[in-house]
Parts: structure tokens; sequence; C-alpha cells
């Protein structure tokens, strides 16, 4: 269930429709209940909605590098064979490809690229960031600002 600690994202879709996501203590999106839908077994695959996903309160340390929650690690979204190959690397947008870092068990977004593709974003500590995983290290960025102004890409 949702308990103290827990983040809520509302977010309106169109035509009055509105989604919930709740992400744990860890900011990793927290599965519960059942899922009603009318999606066909394909469109299921491959709903967005479904993909693993993190929150990430914006901080200015994170203009260098950003850890990805270890509790999403944990679950085991990225394969040990992606992160230990000898340069792993993370692609937002299809045009990104930021490296990744690792610190014994942590894993962060870095390198040369990361600080760039921040400023592209035009973030500050007043954002949150929605990071989307669609598998073969293949990222999606959503930013939420204050004023609810939000930025998909």
């Amino acid at each position: 269930g949702i308990g103290v600690g827990c983040y809520l994202v509302f977010k309106h879709v169109l035509r009055g429709t509105v989604t919930l996501k709740v992400f744990d203590d860890g900011f990793v999106i927290k599965p519960f209940g059942l899922t009603i839908t009318v999606l066909s077994p394909p469109e299921i695959e491959n709903a967005f909605a479904r993909k693993p996903q993190f929150i990430v309160p914006f901080q200015t340390s994170f203009k260098e590098k950003m850890p990805i929650p270890p509790e999403f690690l944990r679950r085991g979204y990225i394969s040990e064979e992606d992160l230990n190959r000898p340069k792993p690397a993370a692609i937002f947008s299809t045009s990104w490809h930021i490296d990744l870092e690792k610190d014994g068990p942590n894993v962060f977004f870095a390198g040369p690229l990361w600080p760039k593709f921040l400023e592209h974003k035009n973030l500050s500590e007043t954002h949150v960031l929605l990071i989307k995983y669609h598998g073969r290290m293949t990222f999606s960025l959503e930013t939420y600002g204050h004023g609810n102004n939000e930025h998909i890409e």
C-alpha cells in the first residue's frame, strides 16, 4: 500500500484521465494492486507505463554524476552483463550516450556528456526527474518543475 515515505506522481493524460504512480522511499516505482486495462497483449508489452522507472529530486551535485537508486539496481532491471562491459553507457533520446560509472555496488550517470545533457535540459533544484528504463541500456527522461511544468523526451 501507500504509506509514509512514499512519493506520489499524479499526471493528467487526456480527456480527464489521470495516472498515479507511487514510488517507494528508495525512489523506485512501487508495484501494487491490479492494473485494469483495455490494451491488447502487444500493447501491454510495449506500454510506456509498465517500464521500470525511478524519480530523483535534482540536486546541484548531480551535475558531475548522478546515482542510480540502489533499489533499482538490486531489482536487476539493468543486467550485470551490461553493467560490467568495458565502457558501459546509457542512451537517452537516441542521441545522448552517457557513461555509466561503477563504484563498488553503486552506479552513476557520469562522464563528459552528462553535464552537457543536464545543461541542455536546463535543470535546477526545483526539478524532479522521472527516468524510465526501456531495456538495452535505453532510458527516457521526464522533468517536472516548479509550477507543474513538464517536459518529456
